[in-house]
């Protein structure tokens, strides 16, 4: 099972979110470490924008090997 989380870097309320840490982690990180341990997942994609203020998430996915598609 492919497991697609949309994320985005404009909100309205928390701009930036997706990025924000908890503990010296950013929170889509959190994230997808919790669901590598799910046994029914066989690929993690997180799915975003084109849009210009994503492209900060991208690079930080890019640079932890982490897919994505825009």
């Amino acid at each position: 099972m492919i497991c697609l989380i949309q994320a985005r870097m404009s909100s309205k309320r928390f701009k930036g979110k997706i990025i924000s840490k908890i503990n010296n982690y950013e929170l889509f990180f959190i994230l997808y470490k919790r669901l590598l341990k799910s046994e029914l997942i066989s690929k993690i994609v997180f799915v975003t924008s084109n849009h210009r203020s994503n492209d900060i998430f991208c690079n930080i996915l890019k640079k932890k090997k982490i897919n994505y598609f825009r």
